[in-house]
């Protein structure tokens, strides 16, 4: 066991690292602008002492902090580097997440991951609260059940890169996003086992995007579900998209849209599409088969539940004349004739 009570410095970029089980308490471990600390081995949140970090500095969490019982924060130049904090609480974003394990540690004003390549894994019965944003490429591992409420989850922050997102592979539990959660941006949700519950509003992409729902586990949209899905074109990545491996319909579809696109007759935007041919089940609230989901500029945008490989859906635009007041009839038959020709070119097409 090492003890310090007095001052211990890396400078002139020189790496400093601690290991066994230390004591800081009474002591000053310092760190220049140029130099990194590695806090590895075991020791106490409470025996931390004081640590004085020049901006520059770099402090790495590298072993195992025990934390039950403190509040505790690091700062600026702080890392968690494969090391394991377990117990008490952690202000969530005064840490950088290169990667590591948070263990039963109660995580406030919410989280960041915007390392490259970074990661963290939540174990234990961790809790979040606030929101959380995951970018440049970072993954947020859950191997435990949990539930985001009232909460913001972000995938790929704006001006991030690479493909972020949530791996969900806790052997007793769902992972569940709750009525008031909210799941935005680009990237992946995959469940191993268990299914995950999409209660809450979903939005791809930011102005158009993709959000692909992978894993053995089935995605369950919910009654309380509300997915918005942004249409700026018919090309690939003007429209919103998500990609299902295995999904359950539910909850409302909102469809808006972006950069002052318009419809025209015969648009069709595939903007769902699940792997799994046997799953796919389910409808949204209020659209059935070829029910209008909204009218845009003299254009119905109608659903289509059944392309792809039978259980993936499809919006397509159809034209609605503009009625005479003696015609109201003749535009009813003609929307009724518009959309059984669109169910015959389908039928056709399935069969050809």
């Amino acid at each position: 066991n090492t003890t310090n009570t007095g001052t211990m410095s890396a400078t002139v970029g020189s790496v400093f690292s601690l290991s066994g089980t230390w004591s800081n308490l009474g002591g000053t471990l310092s760190v220049d602008d140029t130099s990194v600390l590695n806090l590895g081995g075991s020791f106490d949140t409470a025996n931390l002492g004081t640590i004085d970090v020049t901006p520059g500095g770099t402090v790495n969490i590298t072993g195992l902090q025990a934390n039950t019982g403190i509040n505790f924060a690091g700062g600026p130049g702080w890392n968690l580097v494969g090391g394991r904090i377990t117990g008490g609480s952690l202000d969530g974003n005064s840490l950088a997440y290169v990667n590591g394990t948070l263990d039963g540690v109660a995580v406030t004003g919410g989280l960041t991951l915007s390392e490259p390549n970074g990661s963290v894994t939540l174990v234990g019965g961790t809790t979040v609260a606030g929101d959380v944003a995951i970018g440049n490429a970072s993954i947020l591992n859950l191997d435990q059940p949990h539930t985001f409420a009232g909460q913001s989850v972000t995938l790929d922050v704006p001006g991030g890169f690479g493909f972020t997102g949530i791996y969900a592979y806790g052997v007793d539990g769902d992972l569940t996003f709750a009525s008031d959660s909210s799941l935005n941006g680009n990237g992946f949700i995959e469940s191993f086992e268990n299914d995950v519950f999409l209660n809450g509003v979903i939005s791809p992409g930011f102005s158009a995007g993709n959000l692909l729902l992978s894993g053995n586990g089935e995605s369950i949209l919910g009654d309380t579900a509300v997915l918005n899905i942004e249409l700026g074109g018919v090309n690939p990545g003007e429209f919103d998209t998500i990609t299902a491996n295995q999904l359950t319909l539910g909850g409302a579809l909102n469809v808006s849209l972006i950069n002052g696109f318009m419809l025209a007759d015969g648009m069709i935007f595939d903007f769902l599409t699940v792997n799994n041919p046997t799953s796919g089940t389910g409808m949204f609230a209020g659209l059935g088969d070829l029910a209008t989901v909204g009218t845009f500029d003299g254009f119905d945008l109608n659903i289509d539940y059944g392309v792809g490989d039978g259980n993936d859906v499809r919006l397509f635009a159809v034209a609605v004349a503009v009625p005479e007041p003696s015609s109201v009839a003749v535009l009813a038959l003609g929307s009724f004739a518009a959309v059984v020709t669109y169910r015959k070119r389908r039928a056709k097409r399935a069969t050809a």
